[in-house]
């Protein structure tokens, strides 16, 4: 079944508003007119002859709505086309280096020149790196969420103060956030592309762009629906597993944190215990997970940037569990055992924890 695009949906709810209310409306209006006068009497009721009538010239109104259908599902339709051209096939894809991902990241979270660094990923990405196709759809998923930053609107909220102050932050950490959103804010309003109003599709084709091109990661979050499915088929399951075992055969810890959530519905292990596992066998986390996770908090500002928070809303109870399936995956992963970590006959998957 083809998914309907979030701007189709969004559009639909609109018509739904105007076009329910005024139906009631108009019902209403016809049955108070019918208690007062028929609308059809016995002298103007329509009489059947040998010769058809001229046919009747169709409302303007009629015209206008059918216009108007006519435009949009032409404007949904040039929506859902994608935005950038098919991965030629004659250019060979390849996986950036490990120390030029880490680049990636620091940058992606630090640059002031977003024009620029985009202007790089692309030129890449063309000439077949996956990985920095992938992260020009996190560029754009982070300035699409970003646009409203600016400001006072980089303050936190009521809701969002409490949402932090929860797990123990400090004034100066609340203040680092708001500061951190409005340079995020600043450096995406200057790259010209967060300005487009396809900046959402401008992300999802990249990262379309990046599963043509053999990026596991990509591939596997394309996945993700199926898999976080209440009951997962079979061959969807099975598809899922060949991909993360890809992905974990890279060895990067991040991606344990990063794709937790489509890793876990593959495994016995929670959504936690993978994010714990990245934790552990990340040194600087490793010696202290929650404070690391609140000291590392101005990374997880950013839409689709790894960070620890989410062990901070554990319980003391979760938290072992946490930390015992952590030192698990750990030992599996160090043994190069992926098998295990994503089992081929899974009797209870972790469901996304």
């Amino acid at each position: 079944m083809s998914r309907v695009p979030p701007q189709r949906r969004v559009r639909l709810r609109l018509w739904a508003l105007i076009l329910v209310p005024a139906a009631a409306l108009i019902w209403i209006g016809f049955k108070n007119i019918s208690a007062a006068m028929p609308i059809w009497s016995a002298a103007s009721a329509p009489t059947l002859t040998d010769e058809a009538e001229p046919a009747r010239s169709r409302p303007s109104v009629d015209l206008a709505v059918e216009a108007t259908e006519a435009a949009d599902a032409s404007v949904i339709e040039a929506q859902a086309k994608p935005v950038l051209p098919p991965f030629p096939a004659a250019i060979a894809s390849y996986r950036a280096p490990a120390a030029l991902r880490q680049q990636d990241r620091e940058r992606f979270r630090d640059d002031p020149d977003l024009s620029a660094y985009a202007a790089e990923l692309q030129s890449r990405a063309n000439a077949g790196d996956a990985d920095a196709a992938m992260m020009l759809s996190d560029l754009a998923n982070m300035c699409d969420d970003a646009s409203r930053w600016g400001g006072d609107d980089a303050d936190l909220t009521r809701l969002e103060r409490g949402f932090f102050e929860v797990v123990g932050f400090s004034t100066d950490q609340l203040l680092a956030i708001e500061t951190t959103r409005r340079s995020l804010g600043i450096r995406c309003a200057n790259w010209s592309a967060s300005a487009d109003a396809n900046v959402s599709r401008l992300a999802e084709s990249w990262a379309q762009r990046a599963a043509a091109m053999g990026h596991p990661g990509a591939r596997l979050w394309a996945e993700a629906r199926y898999l976080w499915a209440e009951t997962p088929k079979p061959e969807d399951r099975q598809r899922g597993r060949v991909i993360g075992l890809e992905l974990l055969q890279r060895r990067d810890p991040l991606d344990l944190l990063r794709y937790a959530s489509t890793l876990s519905p593959l495994s016995p292990y929670e959504y936690s215990g993978f994010v714990m596992a990245a934790c552990l066998l990340t040194a600087p986390c490793a010696a202290d997970p929650l404070v690391y996770g609140r000291g590392s908090v101005d990374a997880g500002v950013y839409p689709s940037f790894p960070n620890y928070l989410t062990l901070n809303f554990l319980g003391p109870r979760d938290l072992w569990i946490s930390e015992r399936q952590a030192e698990e995956i750990v030992s599996l992963w160090q043994a190069g055992r992926f098998d295990l970590i994503l089992p081929a006959d899974l009797p209870s998957p972790g469901d996304g924890g």
